[in-house]
């Protein structure tokens, strides 16, 4: 009997919403709680334990006298349950089944099933929510006891959660089966070791009610025995997201670290940043991004219980990526002051700072701050500026009458690898002065100069800065080669030799 994980609190016995029953092919099954009422456990598989025909051969089969049935009551039970689970099952008189789509109906199955498929009505009733219904992985589709619209087909959920009624062919073997047990409450918890005689309450309950009284007192502390216990489910991240909000808003930063040190990391976290900034609380601003707050809308993919796919896209879709999050800050009246302090103490990441650069750069009201950001320490470097090109910022030769200065800190920030492909003639200029501080940064440029032959910036990087390891060099030669760009081998070629590292090149060449 695998261990079950419960938590005493408030008189009653706290019973997660997923846990350990029994073991298929050498791993723990684990089982999805439908409901807890009567002294009993209704339970279906979180995953499919195969894939099987309902019936092996065509034709019009019942339930009753299904292979299917048949297989899940011998072959599955006896193989996935032990003796002391065995005695936990509660075999089920199955009712007659009908489909409420196509009228059909077949009458109730003779003898009980310890083991079973859910029906139509039950997955209505337990799972009213499509995406509750979803299963994982390649093929989705599970079978359904209830007989479909015609006689030799049975109703199934597609992958994506709707019920079709109509059906397969009953014989039809890539359909997955996904079984349901009742469980005797008090004999699973004395199975697994566990307080018998306590009140029983669903995991999912409980975290509801202690959300809510968490709301209006603002005690994290009291969550922190149920998240330990069952971690964090998908309901209570919007809550998690939201309670991360008001916290940055209110410029808690105590309780902003609480919150993380509580659950661990946030699924989105870019709204907390964004109010953080708005509001100019630094404190706050600092510890979000020690803890990985980015305005990307980035998700930290936090494992979730009783997550589905469709549960994770529409929380992006109010959290995520798809929210404009730099123009949002910047209507904030403190984000201009915050971009210039962090910029200063050189916590912004680059994507973000970029990401705000151009929505500066977009709005009129935001100019001074999109000034400043080029040329932070007021150091320009001669010759060459930089303007706003309708979706991107562009670094030219010259100024024109609307272009602002840019310093060479101002030009690190600015490139990154992607930008050869969506800007190369902004990377051209900028090259010559690109001094990187950071090996991977200088060694992505070098390859990229190499790679597209721009022997001139190329060398008027390496006689300003000769900033490049040997190794360095000597890998931007095979990038070179590798795109048929002979000059630039050669000229790195020689600058090897010139050097001293002869003998690398030699095995370079």
């Amino acid at each position: 009997m695998h261990e079950i994980t419960t938590l005493a609190a408030d008189g009653q016995l706290v019973f997660p919403d997923e846990f350990p029953f029994g073991t298929w092919e050498d791993r723990p099954l684990w089982w999805r709680v439908l409901e807890v009422a009567d002294g009993q456990v209704w339970a279906f598989a979180r995953q499919a334990v195969a894939e099987r025909p309902y019936a092996n051969a065509a034709g019009a089969t019942t339930w009753a006298d299904s292979d299917l049935r048949a297989w899940l009551n011998g072959d599955f039970a006896q193989t996935a349950f032990g003796e002391a689970e065995a005695a936990c099952l509660v075999a089920q008189p199955l009712a007659a089944d009908a489909n409420p789509e196509f009228g059909t109906d077949e009458p109730a199955a003779p003898g009980q099933d310890r083991v079973f498929c859910l029906s139509y009505d039950q997955v209505v009733r337990f799972l009213p929510a499509e995406s509750r219904r979803a299963l994982v992985g390649e093929n989705g589709m599970w079978w359904l006891r209830t007989p479909g619209g015609a006689p030799g087909f049975g109703a199934y959920v597609h992958n994506n959660g709707w019920i079709n009624a109509y059906g397969y062919n009953v014989d039809e073997a890539r359909v997955c089966v996904r079984p349901a047990v009742v469980l005797d409450l008090q004999a699973l918890l004395t199975a697994a070791g566990l307080d018998a005689a306590a009140d029983v309450v669903r995991a999912g309950d409980y975290g509801q009610e202690l959300m809510l009284e968490v709301m209006e007192t603002e005690d994290l502390a009291s969550l922190a025995p149920f998240v330990e216990a069952f971690g964090v489910d998908e309901s209570w991240e919007s809550f998690l997201v939201e309670q991360l909000e008001s916290f940055a808003e209110a410029g808690d930063a105590g309780r902003v670290d609480a919150l993380f040190d509580l659950v661990g990391t946030v699924e989105f976290t870019s709204g907390a940043l964004c109010k953080a900034l708005g509001e100019g609380h630094a404190a706050v601003c600092g510890t979000l991004i020690r803890h990985g707050a980015r305005l990307d809308g980035r998700c930290a993919k936090v494992p979730l219980v009783n997550d589905t796919p469709e549960l994770r896209k529409a929380r992006k879709e109010a959290y995520g990526a798809d929210r404009s999050w730099y123009g949002t800050a910047l209507e904030g009246q403190a984000t201009g002051h915050m971009v210039r302090v962090l910029t200063n103490q050189g916590l912004l990441a680059k994507a973000d700072w970029r990401g705000l650069l151009c929505a500066a750069a977009a709005d009129p009201e935001q100019q001074d701050l999109f000034a400043w950001m080029l040329c932070p320490d007021h150091d320009p470097v001669p010759g060459i500026s930089a303007r706003w090109a309708g979706k991107h910022v562009a670094v030219v030769q010259g100024s024109a009458k609307r272009d602002v200065p840019v310093s060479s800190e101002g030009l690190r920030w600015l490139w990154h690898p992607g930008l050869c492909q969506s800007d190369p003639e902004s990377v051209r200029v900028m090259a010559p002065h690109l001094g990187f501080r950071d090996l991977d940064e200088k060694g992505e440029l070098l390859n990229l100069l190499a790679r597209n032959g721009w022997n001139r910036e190329l060398r008027a990087l390496l006689d300003v800065y000769r900033m490049f390891s040997v190794n360095q060099l000597a890998a931007a030669v095979t990038v070179a080669r590798e795109h048929n760009r002979r000059s630039t081998a050669d000229m790195l070629l020689t600058l090897l030799r010139s050097i001293g590292a002869g003998k690398v090149a030699a095995e370079v060449e």
